[in-house]
């Protein structure tokens, strides 16, 4: 078993008595016990929101301006020198 399964935390949602009597009968119509209804429909909703959220979409153009970045990297300019020369200083002063 997923240690991530292992562990259990409680939810406590409050809702008029409207919501509760359709999530009820919902969780009917489905063969589930009411929390099992809640859980599974707020899982799925929490997959759709991180999906959006975490994906990154973009057009084939776009794909194909970062894939020839890519594979043809501009040069580094003085800024970005200088950064990795601080960096490596750092660096060699931690070890």
């Amino acid at each position: 078993m997923d240690t991530a399964d292992s562990h259990r935390a409680n939810l406590t949602i409050r809702a008029s008595a409207k919501i509760h009597a359709r999530l009820i009968e919902a969780a009917a119509w489905r063969g589930l016990s009411l929390n099992s209804f809640i859980l599974q429909a707020a899982a799925k909703e929490a997959d759709v929101i991180l999906e959006q959220e975490r994906v990154l979409r973009i057009t084939a153009d776009d794909a194909a301006i970062l894939l020839g970045l890519l594979d043809h990297p501009p040069k580094p300019n003085a800024a970005l020198a200088r950064a990795f020369a601080r960096r490596k200083e750092r660096l060699s002063a931690a070890h």
